[in-house]
């Protein structure tokens, strides 16, 4: 797994690289050896552990979801949230939380089976001005699975609020390509109310992949957003459009456009033991500097 022998001199720094072409989960060990005819102490190893640990069973299109209501105006749209698998046909379950004890929360159906998807509903019956949490639990089948989280909250007021559509987007791209493409999403207002808003973008890498087409603007209006994979190596990146109100009113402002851009192959996560380094000066000169391999 590790790269071939390479020869220099000291002092300098080796480059390690791994290749997990092939590997299925698990531990996997190797070692370093630096060997030198001329040093007191000429074989030093260096142990490398390689750990490869399978992914989420389940790839869910929404990391969160965000529901606003004004009284006396039409209850908010459901929004569906689609389930993907990496390793074929998966079932899985589906089941609600919330913070306080009314109900408001749905998730239909129950029961799927990846590739699917579910909707998500919000009751807003009886509910007062506020703010509310909750939380979707999609669990894959399995008796050690773990289930994924799906925050959700739910902004109630008497006054005009931020309605996006949708607030997820995923963009898929070719490594090396140099198009760009694009997808729009709509700002609005609860009661149609014309509300000033900027736009912020920030990326999970920093990388500059991410653009859209304003920084400010008046609902109602479509933000058109674009992914240019141009210099991107396989991956899967992520960014964030943020929408903040220009007024204070806005009690749900800012709103977040949750972005996945290329759905390309996640690499294996990894995890290093510290590595163990020995040192040792020659006679009359001074410690050597630790360096980092």
């Amino acid at each position: 797994m590790l790269q071939d022998a390479q020869r220099t001199s000291a002092p300098s720094a080796v480059s390690v690289s791994i290749n997990t072409a092939g590997l299925a989960v698990g531990t996997y060990l190797g070692t370093i050896n630096a060997t030198s005819p001329n040093a007191g102490n000429g074989n030093l190893s260096v142990p490398v552990t390689l750990n490869i640990t399978a992914g989420p069973a389940l790839q869910l299109g929404a990391p969160s979801l965000a529901f606003a209501f004004q009284i006396g105006q039409p209850p908010p749209l459901s929004q569906t949230v689609t389930v993907n698998s990496a390793s074929g046909q998966v079932s899985y379950t589906v089941a609600v939380q919330t913070s306080t004890p009314q109900q408001w929360l749905t998730a239909s159906p129950a029961n799927g089976v990846a590739p699917g998807n579910f909707v998500v509903s919000v009751n807003t019956t009886s509910l007062t001005a506020g703010t509310y949490t909750g939380s979707i639990s999609v669990t894959p089948s399995g008796a050690t699975s773990i289930p994924q989280t799906i925050p959700v909250t739910l902004v109630v007021s008497s006054t005009a609020l931020l309605v996006l559509s949708p607030s997820n987007l995923t963009f898929s791209a070719t490594a090396g390509s140099a198009a760009s493409s694009f997808q729009n999403a709509a700002v609005t207002s609860t009661d149609g109310t014309q509300l000033g808003f900027s736009v912020a973008i920030s990326t999970s890498t920093g990388l500059s992949w991410l653009l859209v087409n304003t920084s400010s603007a008046t609902t109602p209006a479509n933000l058109s957003v674009s992914a240019n994979p141009s210099g991107l190596s396989v991956g899967t990146y992520t960014g964030t459009v943020t929408i903040t109100a220009s007024s204070a009113s806005v009690t749900n402002s800012p709103q977040l456009v949750h972005v996945t851009s290329p759905a390309g192959v996640r690499s294996p996560s990894l995890a290093g033991t510290p590595w163990r380094l020995a040192f040792a000066p020659l006679a009359g000169r001074h410690l050597p500097i630790p360096r980092g391999t």
